[in-house]
């Protein structure tokens, strides 16, 4: 079957199509690989700090917020997948009126990655959305000099975590991201 736009080559070799996203080409490697070489705050931060290894703290503080539910840690290691193949965007641009169709190819993305990590309930809990928020001050405050007022702004109602975060480097963000869907994963039962 044809396929719609054009393709970009994963770290596996998969040819992966934004406007056409397909459960058959999530691999997880991709994502750990893609995600681990990803800085959050597009690099705007004292040193490198991954995207793998934001989703291993939303997905830690999930599974310890809900009472050890699997299901909201699994919600946490994948909340960001979308940004394995279509990158991160800074929020100011990515919240515009003009990036409305980046936006919605996420959505479509996120999805496929629903389906096919059968991600449960199908839309991001609110305990996932709130960590997220509360992780991102955390960052910030952590791993900033001087704008983690802005991110407190933006995020206003939101608490930082009481964690500390020592930034991994890539390999070993990817390492942690496949060793907590093996653990997550098998949590599950499924």
């Amino acid at each position: 079957m044809e396929r719609i736009g054009e393709y970009m080559r994963t770290f596996t070799g998969v040819k992966f199509y934004p406007y056409d996203p397909r459960t058959e080409d999530f691999v997880i490697e991709d994502i750990a690989r893609h995600l681990a070489l990803q800085c959050r705050f597009n690099g705007g931060l004292n040193r490198f700090y991954s995207v793998a290894q934001h989703s291993c703290l939303v997905a830690d503080a999930a599974y310890e917020m809900s009472d050890k539910d699997p299901e909201m840690a699994w919600w946490g290691q994948f909340h960001d997948a979308p940004e394995t193949w279509i990158g991160d965007m800074v929020r100011p641009l990515k919240h515009s009126q003009g990036m409305a169709a980046f936006r919605e190819l996420e959505r479509e993305i996120m999805r496929a990655v629903i389906v096919k990590f059968d991600l449960r309930p199908r839309q991001e809990p609110e305990l996932i959305s709130y960590i997220d928020a509360a992780i991102c001050i955390t960052e910030a405050m952590q791993l900033r000099d001087n704008a983690h007022g802005d991110v407190m702004q933006v995020r206003s109602g939101f608490e930082p975590l009481p964690i500390r975060i020592f930034p991994w480097s890539w390999q070993r963000a990817e390492t942690e991201f496949l060793e907590r869907v093996e653990r997550y994963g098998r949590l599950r039962g499924r």
